[in-house]
């Protein structure tokens, strides 16, 4: 997690949703436990298997996060398949 004026920012994968709590994966391992409430800046539908960046607060509150994509290779379409 890096530190900012206006909070920490997590980057990791997307492991899963519980309720209202985003568990995620970081590069080193460890798994993070953040709250998003309806107050949560989210752009877009974000989903288990994302890389994704939020920015929370010093409870973990998350005030932003959007996603990067997944990085289940399950989910790229194989070229060669029929449509």
């Amino acid at each position: 997690m890096k530190d900012s004026k206006e909070g920490k920012l997590v980057l990791g994968e997307l492991s899963r949703i519980e309720g209202e709590y985003y568990f995620v994966k970081k590069s080193d391992g460890k798994e993070v436990k953040l709250h998003v409430a309806q107050s949560t800046q989210q752009p877009g539908p974000i989903k288990p298997g994302d890389q994704i960046e939020a920015k929370v607060d010093d409870k973990n509150h998350v005030l932003s996060i959007h996603g990067q994509g997944s990085t289940d290779r399950r989910d790229l379409k194989d070229p060669e398949a029929a449509p």
